[in-house]
């Protein structure tokens, strides 16, 4: 994977940006902390795989914005590719993926060309696929890099170079696996597993079939007999029940013949009994009417007293109406005197309220100007503590202004003291220190011979060492092409094993006499049968020798590896010290080098000691803070303040501070006092007015009561009187309802006449109507006793066709029944029979069902019988084929999984990786670090710990640790410092990236060193810096990240990056 642009928008610290790659090789993306060069490559990380440092998503999205977009332009294995990936806050991510393509020509693959090329000739094809995860990881599958490996190898992060290193040993060897591209042997053992499975699985059901075909011809006589006895059964019992059925049709339809009969009787039967109702009803009509018209005739008669009582009750309803009108005045004046009482009290009420109110005010007001009394009569009090205040307030301020003079002076004068002690005490601390390296570099020049000759011995060893090193590669390289030769060997030999077994098959098929020839396609003669098995005999036999031969080879294979093996690991044993040897030669030199250098500092310190003595034994430092500490000190005391007096003057002023404090009370008692003087006045004329309104008021009032009485007088109503008049009007109230009566009489005397005249009319019809209905039900009772007799001869008919047992049970109770009662009520006895019949058609059913179910499936095992018989020949031929395809994919899965092919490729190329680490790591520590990749570790047996070892019960297993070692032997990743640590980190990671840039898997083009010089010191960065620049030809991109200025400058081409009020910004430099 190769940048080429990336645009920025609204991410993290910046709002829009953007990086073109071109022309960079080896760049430094350099700024401030926190100037945001993070940034640039998490965003690349962000739009590949969607991660970043934020905890939430919405955290990459610059403050204030509200959408992120990152546009990243990428080439991989010379086709160019783009990733959008955008989000809105509080939304969904969405994820586009791209392929380039050029409008006028083909794609450019070299960095030179394409730097000519303009953006614009891109043109883009979509290879989005459906939801974030698919596109995602259509992405991986790609570039054929996750994140994390991405991070494990090419990506040194800020505050995480350690990530491959802090790795459980199973993970780095998955990191491993996936930079290799070993998944794709997972994918072959579990496909291998799953056509394992399956053979397996069909192996088993042929088995069991064959297992079956034993007794299969004597199951398939046993059941034919079966079911010529069965179908025999099933004739006979079917016969029957159709006989059954036909007998039960022909009841029922006579049963439903006389149960319609029945419901027409019914019918008739309920028309009599309403037409005979209707005739009852007609009667009692016609008395009701004879009765009402003898009422109405008798009331006609008395219309003339009924007349005059009517006329009375007039006279006395308009007697009524005008007393009303008067008695409606009265009330009217009665509710208005009410009326004026109560609001005239009311107000008077509030009046008096009032006066109450302001009476209230004016006794306040004296209470608060007895209450201002005493504060009033210490006025002259109070004025002569004024006049003291004031003066001490003077005597305070001249004092505030001496010390506002004296204060600096006084802290300079401390200030001065401070900085003459510490003088004092750097220069004893620099003396005690010099004395101290005096005499650490006089006890280190007595090692000096010792380390010459143990330098010299050191080297004679490493010399052996490297040579026996050289012998261990040349046995690996050997130990790889035998394992490439096994690999071809056992190739062929599953290529000869399957072809054996083609020819088997063949052969076993040529004995079906029904075979025709696959190339004429016509039948087999015996000629033509003979040629072709020896034909395939010869084949046979060939492949049997070829198998032989390389079953020997992979024997003989399988011995070298193992011989190759046992050196190679011989020589390893051989070799764990190299790494003590080599670091701590390169520690002996280094202090040879060193030795003269001790010699001259010793020197110098000697001369600055002495000179540090005689300073501080003449007191001679620091001469300019002496000389104006002792004009300070006269100033001072020419000034003459004290602490002590100015204390005083501050009693002083707080002891009269009381009189300010009762100065503003008096002063707030005056002004109450006056405010009261000014509101009394305004309540006194309030109270005369109201007390004016109250008089008023009571004047109004006797004067309209007094007009209401007059009009109450001169109405003249009476309410006894009026009251006489209602119960003489309610006596006469019934001479009212009495002529209602009369005119009601008047009316309906003619409509009862003519409503008599129907009467009689409906009568007649009525009377023919029910001779009509008695006729038609004498018919229907004919009938049915005709059917009834025909029922009875059915009944009896069928009750003999019955078994002698049904016919007992049946004919006792149907005789009983004919003996209660004549022929036309038997019709009502069929369901007896009916029920019997009905019940014995269900009880044959059952068996009739368990008959038909027993032959089917009777015919059913003995087709199934008949064709396993055919079929067993075929099966057990295709037994052995799955048998033997079973255990050649076991053997696939087990030579594709983690322990076979994939742990032979890592075990092959870690010895190159530890190569190339240390290679690298040299250059950096000086040879003063080595490391060690250990792929595998003893573990003992807990049973076995109370015996001692030996080589049968040795147990090894696989790992993947990472052993270090400096000139003090072997540590601790975790007890090197972050310098060391650091170094170990970077030459891990550039022996990786370098390593697979050579090979022809994922190809890591691109590698970024974030803050990798923060824990280096100057030589460490220089080393770092000339390895970067060693390995810059392997990448396309090498991009480092730092904030220190002084290494910026090392690099070509640089990436400044700033941070300003809008957000960050980029610009490139060369």
């Amino acid at each position: 994977m190769i940048p080429y642009r990336l645009r920025l928008t609204h991410f993290l610290s910046y709002q829009h940006a953007v990086l073109d790659f071109r022309g960079l090789h080896t760049a430094c993306i350099c700024g401030a902390n926190g100037a945001g060069k993070s940034s640039l490559l998490e965003a690349m990380t962000w739009a590949l795989w969607g991660q970043s440092r934020g905890a939430v998503e919405d955290d990459v999205i610059h403050l204030g914005a509200s959408e992120v977009c990152v546009d990243f332009l990428f080439q991989h294995q010379e086709q160019f590719y783009r990733v959008i990936r955008s989000r809105h806050r509080h939304q969904a991510t969405v994820l586009e993926f791209q392929v380039a393509h050029l409008a006028s020509s083909d794609l450019v693959t070299s960095d030179l060309a394409f730097s000519d090329l303009a953006f614009s000739d891109l043109t883009f094809r979509s290879l989005t696929a459906k939801g974030l995860r698919a596109t995602q990881q259509l992405i991986i599958q790609t570039i054929k890099l996750d994140y994390e490996t991405f991070i494990s190898s090419a990506y040194l992060r800020q505050g995480r170079a350690d990530e491959f290193m802090l790795k459980r040993p199973s993970e780095r060897k998955q990191v491993l696996a996936d930079l290799l591209k070993l998944d794709q042997y997972d994918r072959l053992a579990e496909k291998a597993k799953e056509q394992a499975r399956t053979y397996r699985a069909q192996a088993q059901t042929l088995g069991q079939s064959l297992a079956m075909a034993v007794d299969t011809q004597q199951q398939l006589e046993h059941i034919g007999a079966e079911l010529t006895i069965l179908t025999a059964s099933l004739e006979a019992l079917q016969d029957e029940q159709t006989r059954d059925r036909d007998r039960l049709t022909q009841l029922t339809q006579l049963q439903l013949q006389h149960h319609t009969w029945q419901q027409q009787q019914r019918v008739y039967q309920q028309e009599q009994q309403r037409l005979a109702e209707m005739g009852d009803r007609l009667l009692q009509e016609q008395a009701d009417l004879e009765a009402r018209q003898t009422q109405q005739q008798q009331l006609l008669e008395q219309s003339s007293a009924i007349e005059a009582g009517y006329d009375q009750w007039q006279a006395l309803q308009a007697s009524e109406v005008a007393i009303l009108q008067r008695a409606e005045q009265y009330h009217l004046l009665e509710a208005r005197r009410h009326q004026s009482q109560q609001r005239f009290e009311q107000e008077r009420f509030d009046i008096q309220r009032q006066i109450e109110r302001v009476e209230t005010q004016c006794q306040a007001l004296d209470r608060q100007v007895a209450a201002l009394q005493p504060i009033l009569l210490k006025a002259d009090e109070i004025e002569q503590a004024l006049g003291q205040l004031e003066a001490a307030r003077d005597k305070l301020h001249r004092l505030n202004q001496l010390e506002a003079e004296v204060s600096p002076l006084l802290q300079r004068h401390q200030t001065l003291e401070i900085q003459i002690k510490q003088a004092y005490t750097q220069l004893a601390t620099r003396l005690e220190s010099l004395q101290q390296q005096q005499q650490a570099l006089e006890s280190q020049q007595t090692w000096l011979p010792q380390i010459q000759a143990e330098y010299e011995t050191t080297k004679r060893q490493v010399a052996h060492l490297e040579a026996r090193q050289s012998y261990r590669n040349s046995v690996l390289d050997k130990g790889m092409e035998r394992r490439s030769f096994l690999d071809r060997l056992k190739a062929h030999l599953l290529d000869y094993e399957t072809q054996l077994m083609q020819v088997e098959v063949s052969t076993a098929e040529l004995m079906d006499p029904d075979r025709h020839c696959p190339q004429c396609d016509r039948p087999f003669d015996d000629i033509h049968r003979t040629f072709s098995q020896n034909r395939l005999e010869h084949d046979r036999q060939a492949l049997i020798d070829l198998i032989t031969i390389i079953t020997d080879q992979i024997s003989v294979s399988k011995k070298e590896i193992t011989v190759l093996r046992d050196e190679y690991r011989a020589i390893g044993r051989e070799l764990k010290g190299y790494p003590e040897y080599l670091q701590r030669q390169g520690q002996l030199r280094q202090q040879l080098t060193a030795s003269v250098e001790i010699a001259q500092q010793h020197q110098v310190i000697a001369c600055e000691s002495q000179a540090l003595q005689t300073q501080l034994a003449n007191q001679n430092y620091s001469p300019e803070l002496q000389r104006e500490w002792q004009q300070l000190q006269a100033h001072l005391a020419q000034l003459g303040y004290d602490d002590r007096n100015h204390a005083i003057a501050r009693g002083e002023m707080e002891r009269w501070r009381w009189a300010q404090i009762k100065q503003s009370e008096l002063r707030q008692a005056q002004r109450q006092l006056k405010e009261i003087d000014e509101q009394r006045p305004a309540l006194e004329l309030q109270l005369k007015i109201l007390q004016q309104q109250l008089q008023k008021l009571d004047d109004q009032a006797q004067r309209n009561l007094g007009e209401i009485t007059q009009q109450l007088v001169a109405l003249d109503y009476n309410p006894k009187a009026h009251s006489q008049l209602r119960q003489s009007l309610q006596a006469a109230q019934i001479w009212q309802l009495r002529h209602q009566a009369l005119q009601q009489a008047q009316l309906e005397l003619p409509l009862l006449q003519v409503r008599a005249e129907a009467i009689a009319t409906q009568w007649a019809a009525h009377d023919q109507a029910a001779q009509e209905s008695l006729s038609q039900l004498q018919m229907l009772q004919q009938k049915l006793i005709q059917l009834d007799a025909q029922i009875y001869g059915q009944t009896h008919a069928q009750i003999h066709r019955q078994t002698h047992a049904q016919a007992m049970a049946v004919g006792m109770e149907v005789d009983m029944e004919i003996g209660s009662g004549d022929i036309p009520q038997q019709a009502n006895k069929l369901s007896v029979v009916l029920q019997a019949l009905d019940t014995q058609i269900a009880d044959r059913q059952p068996r009739l069902d368990r008959y038909f179910a027993q032959q089917g499936r009777l015919q059913q095992q003995q087709q199934h019988l008949k064709a396993l018989c055919q079929q067993s020949a075929q099966q057990q031929i295709q037994l052995q084929h799955y048998q033997y395809q079973q255990r050649v994919h076991q053997e696939l899965a087990q030579a594709f999984g983690k322990n076979g092919i994939q742990a032979l490729m890592i075990e092959n190329i870690l010895p190159q990786l530890e190569r190339e680490t240390n290679q690298i790591l040299a250059r950096l520590s000086n040879h003063q670090l080595h490391v060690q990749f250990i792929t595998q570790k003893s573990k003992q047996n807990p049973k076995q710990k109370a015996r001692p070892k030996s080589s049968t019960e040795a147990h090894f297993i696989d790992t993947l640790d990472i052993r270090i070692a400096d000139a003090k032997g072997t540590r601790p990743y975790e007890t090197y410092s972050g310098g060391e640590a650091f170094r170990v980190n970077f030459s891990i990671r550039l022996a990786l990236a370098r390593l697979l840039a050579q090979r022809s898997g994922t190809a890591l083009q691109l590698l970024i060193v974030d803050e990798g010089f923060g824990t280096q010191d100057t030589e460490g960065c220089d080393r770092l810096i000339a390895a970067i620049n060693a390995i810059a030809p392997d990448f396309a991109r090498i991009l480092t990240i730092t904030h220190m200025p002084q290494f910026k400058e090392a690099f070509q081409a640089r990436i400044e990056v700033s941070k300003t009020d809008v957000g960050s910004t980029l610009a490139i430099a060369f």
